[in-house]
């Protein structure tokens, strides 16, 4: 069919100081919203020939994956080889390297830096400060504002340079995604919008859902305090909010302390913030598509909203690329998986009060609720 002439087409490079390594017999690339660095596995299994040398790759190589396809050429690993396999056997050897991104060393060094507080600096600062000592560059995404200076910004004892960023991420509602050439991006989930929508019965090759309420709860009750003064103290600092998931029939309670000082409408805001990402992570749709590109050539954009269309799951919305995992192998050909989540599973911790909008369901998945999407399953299966 015309979509498999295309999709075989696509070839991978692996590129190792100044050499090209083409010919993988099958490769995996992951990329995730919630990993500052993408990963790749590649594999070869080739005849051998008396006399002839093993591929000449090491583990630390510095190295780039690029897809080609139609002449047009896109980056997505940029980074070092973090493994190399050999296995020799009569008439043939096989090799296999796996690696990541340049920012991989942030996710597992330590930050060390001195004095280690800033004052007055925004999210992108910060994050190009602490990738600054790895070599990794830091841009901002067309479109992107990194929101206002932080007061003051201390690395924690022992914290990895991954986790100071992500702290500091939360909080403006960024991501930090590597761009494929070595550095990261900081982004923002929907800043991009996938031209190809996913519809059943027409480019979806395979997909399931997944609805789990095992972390959803009825009732969540955020207890806290507020500053007392000379009116009020002792009991009368204490505070307390409550929201209600109706999608949960149960009695489930779930109380936590608030992390920040605030009055009761703070600790209500807390309570639905809970309330709403939960919901939104209770349900994932996972996809696979043949090919890696979208109709109009371009990859699909890690972070960014597709419209999703599986009737017989329950799902007509937009939803977010939260996982891309881009396959290549002889039994499966050219297949891009993508994991999709709510929008609302990425929403910030709430740092004051804001107005409740009410209801037990994220947004984006209100349409459908797990427990009818269940139903019109069983219901399917019984009528088959």
């Amino acid at each position: 069919m015309p979509a498999d002439q295309k999709t075989t087409a696509e070839e991978v490079i692996l590129r190792v100081q100044g050499i090209t390594w083409q010919g993988w017999t099958s490769c995996q690339i992951t990329r995730s919203v919630d990993a500052l660095a993408g990963g790749f596995a590649l594999a070869l299994t080739d005849r051998w020939a008396p006399g002839q040398r093993a591929v000449p790759l090491a583990a630390g190589m510095g190295c780039e994956i690029l897809a080609s396809r139609d002449g047009q050429t896109s980056p997505l690993i940029a980074g070092f080889i973090d493994r190399a396999d050999f296995r020799l056997a009569a008439a043939r050897h096989e090799v296999a390297v796996t690696g990541r991104d340049s920012s991989g060393d942030l996710v597992d060094c330590s930050a060390v830096h001195q004095p280690g507080q800033w004052r007055n600096l925004d999210a992108v600062q910060l994050a190009a400060i602490l990738a600054q000592p790895f070599g990794v560059s830091v841009a901002v995404a067309e479109g992107v504002v990194p929101g206002g200076p932080f007061a003051s910004f201390k690395i924690e004892p022992g914290e990895t340079t991954a986790d100071a960023l992500y702290r500091a991420l939360k909080q403006r509602e960024l991501l930090c995604l590597p761009d494929g050439l070595g550095g990261l991006t900081v982004s923002r989930i929907g800043r991009e919008r996938a031209v190809t929508p996913l519809e059943q019965g027409r480019n979806i090759l395979a997909a399931e859902a997944s609805y789990n309420l095992g972390e959803r709860y009825s009732d969540y009750i955020v207890q806290g305090q507020r500053q007392g003064n000379n009116a009020a103290w002792g009991t009368a600092c204490s505070v307390r909010g409550e929201v209600r998931d109706t999608a949960v029939p149960r009695y489930r309670p779930y109380v936590l302390r608030a992390e920040q000082q605030g009055d009761t409408a703070a600790m209500r805001t807390r309570a639905a913030w809970e309330r709403t990402v939960r919901a939104a992570k209770s349900t994932s749709v996972t996809v696979t598509v043949q090919g890696w590109r979208q109709e109009n050539g371009r990859l699909w954009p890690l972070g960014g909203l597709v419209t999703v269309s599986l009737p017989w799951l329950g799902i007509d919305q937009e939803l977010c690329i939260a996982r891309i995992t881009l396959a290549k192998s002889a039994q499966a050909g050219t297949t891009a998986r993508l994991e999709l989540k709510d929008p609302d599973a990425f929403q910030p911790e709430p740092t004051s009060p804001s107005p409740d909008t009410g209801g037990g369901t994220s947004k984006a998945l209100l349409v459908r609720k797990s427990e009818e999407a269940q139903a019109a399953l069983r219901e399917a299966a019984h009528a088959g």
